[in-house]
């Protein structure tokens, strides 16, 4: 089990590489998982992209930009590994 923090932290360190990852959508509440890359290009568009609450990652699926709340994640997908992200 990690914290927030630490998951926003190993998903920053994944370096471009695909990980998977579940969390609560800020606007509706539901649940939603993404198979997603953080991948820094530049500076992203608008002001509240830049923010610590929020990771910019490239959805796989979605074919474009999505943000995830850090306070939001419950679950995190990566190099064969599963962590639960406690509240």
């Amino acid at each position: 089990m990690i914290t927030p923090a630490q998951a926003a932290a190993a998903i920053r360190a994944t370096r471009g590489r695909f990980f998977g990852c579940t969390f609560t959508k800020r606007s509706t509440g539901e649940s939603r998982t993404m198979w997603a890359r953080f991948a820094v290009v530049g500076s992203p568009k608008g002001p509240h992209r830049n923010r610590d609450d929020l990771i910019v990652v490239w959805d796989h699926h979605k074919r474009g930009y999505r943000s995830i709340p850090v306070e939001g994640l419950t679950q995190l997908r990566f190099d064969r590994r599963v962590e639960e992200v406690a509240p």
